[in-house]
Parts: C-alpha cells; structure tokens; sequence
C-alpha cells in the first residue's frame, strides 16, 4: 500500500506547500490567505488540467480540492493522483459540494480528508496542519498520534484530525441501520483538565453524525 503521509519527491524541506484547487475566485482567495497567515506557501489552480500539471511541476506536500472543477472534477483528479504512485503519498483535502454520497465517494477514492462546503477556513487550515507530512511511516504516525493525551489539548482550542488519540467507535445509523463511514475527529478541551473528542461519520442515506466519546452518545449534525 503506497505511504500516504510522506511527501511527494521533490517537495521543498521545510516548507510546508500547498495547492488550492478551485474554480471560484473568491474560494481559492479565502483557502490562500488562511492557509499563507498559518505559515503555508499557497499555489493555486483554477481546473483538473492546470492542478496536475502544477502538481508534478511543483511537488506540494496537500492538495484542497474542490469537487465541482472544469475538465477533470475533483473526484476524477482523487483518483488519478491516489493512483499514481508518484502522488499517492500526496495529501488531499476535498471538498464535496453535493452532499453525504459525494463525500463518501471522495472516501472510496482515497481522499486523506472531506468537508461539505463551505468549510470554516480555521478548520481546513487545521486539517491541513493537523496532520503535518513528515517522512515517518503510516504506523509510527498513527502511534504518535494515539499516544498524545487528551489531557494535554490546551483549554478551548480544538484541532481536526484523522488519526484521533481515542479509536472511532464502529457505528450505525440510527435512522436506516446502515454503516456509518468515518470522516474525522475534533479534538480538544472545555477546559485543561477536561479535554473531549467528538468523532464524525457519514451515511450515505442521512448525513453527517457525531459520536461525543465522554457522553458515549451519536446524534445527527447539519
């Protein structure tokens, strides 16, 4: 299975790069001025075509990818990168525009991470941070992840991940008994000494739920 947290070939060290594939405008604007205040350097695509060619030419360490792009869509360009053993271990941030089903077909596709637009900026700029690329394998950062304590999340500050300190639950849908699929997790504390995890899936049928772990309790979310 291709590494999917090491950088692309060619990534410059120490700088952390990512590309934002958009065709609106105003969106790209947005994801690039967050992204470049967190520290980023930011490139920009405005379609399939023009991303691949910046992807190989440039090397990023992610992607933000929008699904609904001219020439090659977003789902199409998941799956050519995902792929590609020369991107596989390039990180994808998608962006699903038409609901639960095109979010799990991102899922299905390899995407490292999918949000229902719009995404709060602060959240993408923490998926995309969250889960910095480094030449560690699979295994080692899952382990490093699962060993950070809850206790150590600073009081109201929350960070998104994919690789979250307590196991996402195997869940079903209460409304059609269907398997829910996992998303990502929000971690982080009401206060110092009381940090929480709320983990969230999605049905294909009925949307997006959250699992809050100190309540042990799955409900819907918009």
């Amino acid at each position: 299975m291709p590494d999917r947290t090491a950088p692309m070939p060619g990534s410059t060290a120490g700088a952390f790069t990512v590309l934002v594939v958009d065709a609106d405008d105003v969106a790209r604007e947005t994801y690039k001025r967050s992204l470049t205040a967190a520290g980023l350097t930011v490139h920009e695509a405005g379609d399939g075509r023009e991303a691949l060619v910046q992807i190989h030419a440039l090397k990023p360490h992610a992607v933000v990818l929008d699904a609904r792009l001219p020439y090659i869509n977003g789902l199409q360009l998941c799956s050519l990168l995902k792929n590609d053993a020369e991107t596989a271990g390039l990180r994808i941030v998608a962006i699903a525009t038409d609901g639960a089903e095109e979010q799990q077909r991102f899922h299905e596709r390899g995407a490292d991470a999918v949000f229902m637009k719009p995404v709060p900026v602060d959240v993408l700029t923490s998926t995309v941070r969250g889960n910095p690329i480094s030449s560690a394998s699979p295994d080692r950062s899952v382990a490093v992840a699962a060993a950070r304590p809850l206790t150590k999340a600073k009081a109201h500050e929350r960070y998104v991940t994919t690789h979250p300190p307590l196991s996402p639950p195997q869940t079903r849908c209460p409304q059609c008994d269907g398997s829910l699929h996992y998303s990502h997790s929000h971690v982080g504390g009401v206060s110092e000494r009381h940090a929480e995890q709320w983990d969230y899936f999605v049905c294909t049928t009925h949307g997006t739920f959250q699992y809050r772990h100190r309540t042990r309790r799955l409900r819907q979310v918009p």
